[in-house]
This record gives structure tokens, sequence and C-alpha cells, in this order.
């Protein structure tokens, strides 16, 4: 009895030292996460409720401004409403947005047999499947006035980068688990598909700071203690703990390093243009120190 109580006390402290605790299941925390989103979205629905519909549609509002590009170029121009129109639309795309969840590599649907306000997880089919995306990304052509020079040419990149990178950076910054290999292949993924759009190199650096602070955050919980010659002379009971404490902290360690050089080995400059070669440069030789150090350190 005796023994049986001091191997339950071993797994009581080696939980409480290690931060694991009583935790939910998968099932439960996905369950309570899906009817969060679930009210975010049926409270977004409600916001372009009483919008006509004309005006609650980025390819609707898009096709105004082309009509007056049409018509009256010279006043367009004067207007400067090339560089009004991201601003216009962001919101719209924004309100789409919502439903992707980059971290997870899924965006919540309307489920086809549920009733109003129910939503079903999907593998997330790309920002090119997008309503506003499909509706935008052909704008400057049907003009006829698609050239490096005109603005309207840039409206899909720098909707990317007003919507989709900011949603992006803080699913990174606040929901991204560095311990996780599915999720740091999804964020991966999720972060190439954007760069493709070729955002500024400070967006970028944006980006890949908030996945750096999240990786140190997790490599910063790590305790990998310093195994001295009188360790082997204690007690068997706390021999066993530490022994347990050890392996499981260098277990963490080791998934979070490999995510970390995953970061690292993403080839995000081969379509990202310079400026996310330059700003991927920087943050994988920060990561890189990150993770020596806390390995070299011990």
């Amino acid at each position: 009895r005796a023994r049986r109580g001091d191997t339950l006390s071993d797994a009581a402290l080696l939980a409480e030292a290690s931060g694991s605790g009583l935790e939910e299941s998968d099932a439960e925390t996905e369950e309570k996460r899906d009817a969060r989103i679930g009210k975010v979205l049926a409270a977004a629905a409600l916001i372009l409720e009483d919008v006509d519909a004309e005006f609650g549609r980025a390819g609707a509002v898009a096709e105004r401004f082309a009509a007056w590009k049409r018509e009256f170029p010279e006043q367009y121009g004067q207007a400067f409403a090339s560089l009004a129109l991201p601003d216009l639309l962001a919101p719209l795309v924004t309100l789409q947005l919502l439903r992707w969840q980059p971290a997870l590599g899924e965006e919540y649907l309307p489920a086809a047999d549920g009733g109003e306000g129910a939503f079903e997880r999907r593998p997330f089919a790309g920002l090119a499947e997008y309503a506003w995306h499909a509706e935008l990304f052909d704008f400057a052509q049907e003009l006829e006035a698609a050239s490096e020079e005109d603005q309207d040419a840039q409206l899909v990149p720098r909707l990317v980068e007003k919507s989709a990178l900011p949603l992006l950076r803080f699913h990174a910054a606040e929901v991204y688990d560095a311990h996780s290999r599915r999720q740091t292949r999804a964020c991966i993924d999720a972060a190439s598909e954007a760069l493709l759009y070729g955002p500024p190199r400070a967006a970028v650096e944006e980006l890949l700071g908030a996945v750096a602070a999240r990786i140190a955050e997790a490599l910063d919980r790590v305790a990998l203690p310093l195994c001295a010659e009188e360790a082997g002379d204690c007690a068997p009971s706390a021999a066993r703990l530490a022994a347990g404490f050890l392996e499981q902290q260098l277990h963490t360690a080791a998934k979070v390093a490999a995510n970390a050089l995953a970061w690292v080995a993403a080839d995000f400059g081969a379509d990202g243009g310079d400026a996310a070669a330059q700003a991927h440069a920087a943050f994988a030789e920060r990561v890189a120190r990150k993770v020596a150090n806390v390995f070299g350190e011990r």
C-alpha cells in the first residue's frame, strides 16, 4: 500500500511540475471551440443583415467602381478611388475570412443538415476559393487596365495584406500551439499561400515575428535540469520522479525544436519574392539561435 501511495504521489508531482494537470480531452476542447466559433460566425452573419445586397458584397461594390472607372476615368483617378477601394472592401473580406482557422488548416462552413447557425469544420480549400477572391481577381483585367502602374491591378494582393495577413498573424500569436506538428504544418501552409501575393516586408516580419515569439514562449517553458553526479544518491522515489520529469521535458523540447526547424526550413522566398526571403532569413537565424541556446545551456 505504501508503495502504491509513493507511485501516486510521484505521478501527481510530475503532473504539477510539468504543468499538465488534469487537462480536458481533445474531444471536449474541440466541442467547446466549435461552439464558441459558431457563436462568433452567427453574430457576424447579422452585421450585414440590414444592408442592401448591392453594398454588402465585395463584388457588387467593385462593380460600382468599375462602372465609374469606365465612364469617368479621369475623375476616377483624381478621386484616388483605386487607393480607397481596398479600405472600403476590407471589412467585407474580413467578414468572410472569419470562418478560416489557419492553425487548424480548416474553415467553418454552414452545416448541410443543420439548422440556422449550425456550422461544421471542413479542410481549408485556399484563399482563391472565397467568393470575394473570385469576384475581384479579374477586376483590373475586365476594365482592360491591367498594368503594374494601375493600383486596381493589385486589389486582391492588397486585400490579402489588409485582411488575410492580420487574421493569420492573430492566429500565429494567440492560437498556434508550437508543440503541435499538425498546427505547425497548417500555419506554414497558410503563410506560404498568403506570401504568394507579395506583401511588403514589414507585414511579413510582423507575421514571422509572432511565430518566433510563440516558439520562444514554448521553449522558455521547458525545464531541462542540470544533472549532477550526486543525483544518483537520492531516494529511489525522488530518482524516479526526476527521471520521469527529465524524460518528459526532453520530449517536449524535442517536439518544439522540430516544429521550429520546420519553420526555418520553409521556403517562403521561392514565390513570395525578395521581401519574404529577407524577412524569413532574419526569422530563421533568430529561431535557430533560440533552439541552440535551449539545448546548449544544458
